[in-house]
């Protein structure tokens, strides 16, 4: 098993290895997911059940679409959120247990389709200056989603402000958790910066004029131009991530294209 990085200090492409007949390597990958955050393995033809089996190997699956099938897709050609820009974001941060490790396969890809993007909270942290990690210990950010919304056609990603809205308090339109915006890998332990442009509400313990700029200097540091890795896709990709150690998004859908990539997720918790 070879690995080649691909992103500013983390994301590995992976070669050597066959998802199909893996099993073998499991403890090997799982090393190299903590210690790099994503993986990126060529292979063309893998199957759903192929796909649910690699990915196994990481933790029990988790059934999204509730039809004991454990995938889903993510497309521009149909399902949700199918045209515009999707902010950064961990998916279900807005519950006390985000999905460990996503993945998604490129089933279908026809022309420049947008990109996914993807950061790493783990580099964010480390470029925190010491009173940022001072100042900012001890605080907690309110992740929160409109659950009302269905991703339709030009229904992009919003950022969810809860203090700005009139029902804001309402937990069934807008379902919420708490993370410490300075927390550590439930697994590896690593020190992560843990706020994102998308669920990111509010800073708990702070009045919106104190907390809000905490939440703008974590963003910037989060999203600078550097330490952002684009994935290209190409049919037969699999991406595997830590959704924990990163965030990622969807740059904006290029029109006259067409890309519809099969998701599996891992979640031991829920």
């Amino acid at each position: 098993m070879e690995t080649k990085m691909l992103g500013p200090g983390f994301a590995v492409e992976v070669t050597g290895i066959d998802p199909r007949e893996a099993t073998a390597g499991a403890a090997e990958l799982r090393a190299l997911l903590d210690a790099y955050g994503l993986l990126v393995l060529r292979c063309p033809d893998l199957s759903a059940d192929d796909h649910l089996a690699f990915v196994g190997l990481f933790g029990r699956i988790y059934d999204e679409a509730r039809d004991k099938s454990g995938l889903s897709h993510v497309s521009n050609v149909f399902g949700s959120f199918p045209t515009g820009r999707l902010l950064f974001h961990q998916d279900f941060a807005f519950t006390p247990n985000p999905h460990p490790v996503q993945s998604l396969y490129a089933e279908e890809v026809e022309g420049a389709v947008a990109p996914t993007l993807f950061v790493s909270n783990v580099l964010a942290y480390e470029k925190l200056s010491p009173a940022q990690r001072e100042g900012w210990a001890g605080l907690t950010a309110v992740h929160a989603r409109d659950a009302t919304r269905r991703g339709n056609v030009d229904d992009e990603f919003v950022r969810i402000r809860l203090l700005d809205l009139p029902d804001g308090d309402d937990p069934i339109r807008y379902p919420r958790a708490h993370h410490a915006v300075l927390k550590r890998h439930p697994r590896t332990a690593a020190p992560l910066l843990f706020a994102n442009e998308y669920y990111t509400s509010h800073i708990l313990e702070l009045p919106p004029e104190q907390g809000e700029p905490i939440i703008q200097e974590a963003c910037a540091l989060l999203y600078a131009s550097e330490a952002i890795y684009a994935h290209e896709w190409h049919a037969g990709d699999l991406v595997v991530w830590d959704n924990i150690a990163l965030q990622h998004a969807r740059a904006q859908v290029r029109p006259e294209t067409r890309r519809t990539l099969r998701r599996i997720l891992v979640n031991d918790a829920v």
